[in-house]
């Protein structure tokens, strides 16, 4: 009988796309959401389902830090509100 190797796709150099050359382990430190979109439209299938999970996680909680700066930005880093011009020294000019 002749054993076959068991191969890491997660180590093995893709072939296509935008990160061709990269493996999918370096993605997700890269690019975690390119992780998500390969593993759920691209067939055959190329990394593993831990690394997928991982990479949703991440994206998760890309995506929530992308919020926090998003609603801090909205309210406090802002030159101009739409409720009118903002004074520093808590004055509001409407």
């Amino acid at each position: 009988m002749v054993a076959i190797p068991q191969v890491d796709i997660d180590n093995l150099p893709m072939g296509f796309g935008k990160y061709k050359g990269e493996t999918p382990s370096n993605l997700l430190d890269i690019d975690p959401s390119y992780i998500v979109w390969m593993y759920e439209n691209v067939q055959p299938i190329r990394c593993s389902r831990e690394l997928y999970i991982d990479a949703c996680s991440e994206v998760e909680e890309n995506e929530l830090e992308h919020v926090e700066y998003e609603c801090h930005s909205k309210y406090y880093d802002m030159d101009e509100s739409p409720w009118g011009e903002i004074d520093w020294n808590d004055n509001w000019r409407g």
